[in-house]
């Protein structure tokens, strides 16, 4: 199918990396890149949907921007925007570090491509996660410096570091056209709608829509923590990241039903408990638009 909606348009080609084996992200971006042979190297979650003209707000690009990124996924919350200084893992959601250092994400990226090449070169660093264990030691002392020595780093984000350290610019740029569902690709059989981790869940989930709802799912959100990270951390970054994956989980559960019953003519789902009414009307807002999408493109 993608190769069929490639051959319709000039600007569009298709590339099989593989016949039978799925690969990591990173792993894709670092061998795509180097085929890339333009000023800019750019990329876009297939969970991406715009529902209006972007690419103005892309023209204020300056000469010494090497990384602009966007589109945090809508079950993003403010607390996942910016990592305290106390936590030990960096991971997509965070932008900004709370000294001030921009760190971007690779939801919607575009990159310099001439300075990529440089820090793959110089370094032998491009688009992996990385482990500090692993790091060698220049590259630590440079990320010592920088304030933002942690246990591991998602994708890219080592990479942003060095195109910092080198003087270059990353930024992050709100890009309200474009709507990023988050974690679609990674769906998984489900044969209920409402995501639940278990007890502690489900009684947040009974007592929606009261005081109660939100302490017990942060509550839970602890206690799963915990129960399934095996790194000692702070009480706040158990909640953080036990909280991301739920609410990442809940929302691509909730938009794998949406897209199947609107394909199949069926009754639209209920919207999931997320335990915090800005996620909750985000995930709301971008479901009306990809029924909205889904009715203007699809064929009856």
């Amino acid at each position: 199918m993608l190769e069929d909606l490639a051959a319709t348009d000039p600007h569009l080609s298709y590339m099989n990396l593989s016949e039978d084996e799925i690969y990591e992200h990173f792993d894709v971006l670092n061998m795509l890149q180097p085929e890339c042979e333009d000023e800019w190297f750019c990329c876009i979650d297939s969970d991406i949907l715009a529902k209006g003209e972007f690419q103005s707000l892309l023209e204020s690009i300056e000469n010494n921007d090497a990384a602009i990124s966007s589109c945090l996924p809508v079950w993003a919350i403010d607390s996942d925007k910016v990592l305290p200084t106390k936590f030990l893992r960096l991971q997509g959601t965070h932008i900004d570090l709370e000294n001030g250092l921009h760190i971007g994400c690779t939801y919607f990226m575009i990159y310099n491509n001439n300075a990529v090449n440089m820090i793959r070169k110089e370094y032998g660093v491009g688009f992996e996660r990385c482990w500090w264990d692993t790091l060698p030691e220049e590259q630590r002392t440079i990320i010592q410096k920088l304030g933002a020595d942690k246990t591991d780093y998602d994708t890219a984000i080592v990479l942003n570091l060095l195109l910092t350290h080198e003087g270059y610019n990353v930024r992050y740029i709100d890009l309200p056209n474009l709507i990023h569902i988050g974690g679609v690709s990674e769906q998984k059989a489900s044969h209920t709608i409402q995501f639940t981790r278990g007890t502690y869940d489900n009684w947040s989930i009974k007592l929606r829509g009261t005081p109660f709802s939100g302490l017990i799912m942060m509550f839970a959100d602890l206690y799963y923590g915990k129960a399934n990270i095996v790194e000692d951390l702070c009480w706040e970054e158990y909640i953080n990241l036990a909280s991301r994956a739920r609410r990442r989980r809940a929302a691509s559960i909730y938009f794998s039903f949406l897209l199947n019953r609107l394909l199949a003519g069926e009754q639209l789902p209920q919207l999931p408990h997320m335990a915090n009414k800005h996620t909750e009307a985000n995930v709301k807002a971008a479901a009306a638009e990809v029924i909205t999408a889904y009715q203007k493109y699809i064929p009856n």
